[in-house]
């Protein structure tokens, strides 16, 4: 079987275009909020639920010592290094031999997960720091096993099968959700921690997420520890 391409809807140029249009706005967006009285305006048209939820986040006690607060900050890179490192660099070798379709609706409603995991924080945005453990563990089984289906492609479990599609689809998405709402309530931690609590907060997912993306670089480039299954090629697994 040989795959056939189509011709692409738009040059390598107005892609480059459109990227740094995008940069562009934002850059003028953060100048705006940052340097002129818009934000000012803003804060006087905020609604009385987001002073409720603020008010919550501060009125309870401050119990983190510093042993947690520096067990969340770990917990925080290695949330990063899996949100933003290896769910990236695994997916194609996780959703593709499933189908394509399969592998366009998880790429396409993964991002919406994180919208799903911003509404749970609005509800709920602290929690008990053992049930921040029980579900970052949770979160870890289900990354272990789509890096385990990652490691069997092309020839994953339940491949070609609808079980397998729907069952793939569910991990693929109840990740993002087990990993995201603790890192969500780990940043409103460190915002009760410290004054600079956000700052380092931000720290420590860049940091996760550059040791997430090179250690899945060297995985997928270097060491070649999986492999691909092309669009509509048919394998005896």
């Amino acid at each position: 079987t040989e795959a056939i391409y189509q011709s692409p809807r738009f040059s390598v140029s107005i892609y480059f275009l459109c990227l740094f249009i995008i940069l562009t706005i934002s850059l003028i967006s953060f100048i705006l909020l940052r340097w002129t009285s818009i934000t000012r305006y803003a804060y006087h048209t905020e609604s009385e639920t987001s002073l409720e939820t603020i008010d919550t986040i501060y009125s309870q006690p401050k119990s983190l010592t510093t042993p947690s607060y520096i067990l969340l900050s770990l917990l925080c890179s290695y949330i990063s290094s899996v949100v933003f490192g290896f769910l990236l660099a695994i997916s194609t070798y996780v959703l593709m031999p499933y189908g394509h379709k399969i592998f366009y609706l998880g790429t396409i409603i993964s991002p919406w997960m994180l919208v799903l995991v911003w509404i749970l924080g609005m509800i709920k945005p602290v929690l008990r720091q053992r049930y921040v453990y029980i579900l970052i563990t949770l979160g870890s089984i289900t990354f272990a096993f789509s890096m385990y289906v990652a490691l069997k492609s092309p020839c994953p479990p339940w491949v070609d099968t609808t079980k397998g599609s729907v069952l793939i689809l569910f991990v693929w998405f109840i990740t993002y959700i087990l990993l995201g709402y603790p890192r969500l309530v780990i940043a409103n931690y460190a915002r009760r921690h410290s004054p600079n609590g956000m700052f380092w907060f931000g720290v420590q997912v860049q940091c996760g997420s550059l040791m997430g993306s090179i250690t899945s670089y060297l995985m997928v480039e270097k060491f070649a520890l999986f492999h691909e299954r092309k669009p509509c090629e048919h394998i005896a697994c």
